[in-house]
């Protein structure tokens, strides 16, 4: 046998291996089962589960697909979950050390697994769409991400960086960032039921951060708070000189705070509000306001409430304005207010005399919020002609109220002249009652909500017709009438 014969056989066989090492392209091409070759558009099923071949197969999910088993992500293998796609494993999904192919979940797409391993520092994540998780864990990983995740944990671990921008995390369980990893979180809405922090850098920008139980932190490092509403359920343990820096008019609450071991809570910039019934700081920890004009450590905690700012008591609701106009038939109130501390609600109150007061609106306020906002009530039924005085009572989720400066009206004379009177009254829901007086131009039905609604007015027949709505329920409602430069308020029962 001649070297020729030897080595075409041997040359033939290095094509085959170099072959054989090709990545190849999987596309979903209808809704199906991962193992179903007819799922794919080659009839083949995708190798990348445990032994997937250099440089690894790449995997596009346009539709609905499911598999069985772990799916182990090795070498280069990658996946692309369409805006269209989803994948349901029924099992964990894991991208092995080493593997550096892309994994890119576009917005609208959806992952549905038992975990999320992200454990290779090469790869490349974006996370845009709906994952839903027992556990999402990241080992030196830098994930992108801006869907909405739901999962029972999120662990950052091992010098990992997890960005998100927008969207939302929804966690049933913990959230945990270990070993010198970063969290940022930007204009995101985040919800667990604990942070365990041992060491690492955590930046919160806007959005919310809200815990159902405490926020612990040791070992050094710093959790930035910017611009954020941030909410624990119970207590703030802080401890090896870990740090919470308040900028941007950021709210922080908590049932208690706890610092020690050289731990401190400091306001930056515009800082924001520290809220926390209870307060204990050891040797070494302290509370330090922006402007350098507030520090308490062991010996002198501060009040709840505090503006890491300036150093003051915050007020529950800082009032800007209060303004009271007579407009037609009506008196509208107006307040702002430039920031809102635990602010359950408002009510409106109003006295012919200046002394004795009656509540006659309620409006919502907006919990915690250090921007501004105005706020308007119209009153519908100021009563007789004179003047008539109003105030605001704002009043906490604990129950406690504050009370904004008198202001008055003055209400003309012709508003309450009985020019107009009505009958049957009362009268009966649906029926047509009849108006007499001057000719009206317009009629309208207060509702005792405060809304109003405008009636039909017969134009030819005397006395004026008025049709009462169809489902409007038995009770006392007010008639505002208008016409020939009159205006009147009448009472009207229904049954």
């Amino acid at each position: 046998m001649n070297n020729t014969s030897i080595r075409l056989p041997m040359l033939a066989a290095v094509v085959f291996f170099s072959l054989s090492l090709q990545a190849a392209t999987f596309e979903s091409v209808q809704n199906g089962n991962w193992n179903s070759p007819s799922t794919w558009a080659n009839n083949q099923v995708p190798a990348v589960n445990n032994s997937a071949p250099w440089p690894g197969n790449q995997i596009i999910i346009l539709h609905r697909v499911s598999v069985g088993q772990n799916l182990d992500f090795t070498q280069q293998s990658g996946m692309t979950i369409e805006s269209s796609g989803h994948l349901h494993v029924n099992g964990n999904f894991t991208i092995q050390a080493g593997n550096a192919g892309q994994f890119r979940f576009l917005s609208g797409s959806q992952l549905v697994a038992r975990q999320f391993q992200a454990q290779s520092n090469n790869a490349f994540y974006s996370f845009a769409g709906r994952m839903e998780l027992q556990r999402l864990t990241t080992s030196a990983a830098t994930v992108s991400f801006s869907g909405e995740l739901i999962a029972g944990e999120l662990q950052v671990e091992s010098g990992s960086s997890f960005t998100a921008t927008g969207g939302g995390i929804q966690l049933s369980g913990r959230l945990r960032v270990s070993g010198g990893s970063s969290f940022i979180l930007s204009g995101t809405n985040l919800t667990a039921q604990r942070f365990d922090r041992p060491d690492g850098n955590i930046l919160v920008s806007g959005g919310t951060f809200s815990l159902s139980q405490s926020l612990t932190a040791s070992g050094g490092g710093t959790i930035v708070f910017d611009g954020t509403q941030v909410n624990i359920g119970t207590s703030i343990v802080l401890s090896g000189s870990v740090g919470i820096l308040v900028r941007g008019n950021t709210q922080l609450n908590a049932s208690r705070v706890q610092l020690s071991g050289g731990s401190f809570i400091r306001g930056e910039n515009a800082a924001g509000i520290l809220t926390a019934p209870e307060i204990a700081v050891s040797e070494g920890a302290f509370i330090q306001c922006a402007q350098n004009n507030c520090y308490y450590g062991p010996n002198s905690l501060p009040p709840s409430s505090l503006n890491l700012a300036t150093g003051a008591q915050s007020l529950p609701v800082s009032w800007e304005s209060v303004s009271a106009r007579a407009s037609q038939t009506c008196v509208v109130v107006d307040w702002g207010v430039a920031a809102e501390l635990n602010n359950d609600y408002f009510t409106v109150e109003r006295s012919l005399d200046g002394s004795l007061w009656e509540a006659i609106a309620s409006l919502t306020g907006r919990g915690t919020d250090l921007s501004y906002a105005n706020y308007t009530f119209t009153d519908h039924t100021p009563g007789v002609g004179g003047t008539i005085y109003y105030r605001l009572r704002q009043t906490d989720f604990d129950g406690t109220s504050t009370v904004s400066r008198v202001v008055a009206v003055q209400i003309d004379a012709t508003w309450s002249e009985q020019e107009w009177s009505v009958w049957p009254n009362p009268a009966i829901v649906s029926s047509t009652i009849k108006l007499q007086g001057p000719a009206v131009e317009r009629v309208l039905l207060v509702l005792p909500s405060g809304q109003s609604q405008v009636l039909t007015v017969s134009d030819s027949s005397v006395p004026q017709e008025i049709q009462l709505p169809s489902l409007l329920p038995a009770g006392v409602y007010f008639l505002q009438i208008s016409g020939a430069g009159q205006h009147q308020t009448l009472m009207l029962s229904t049954f």
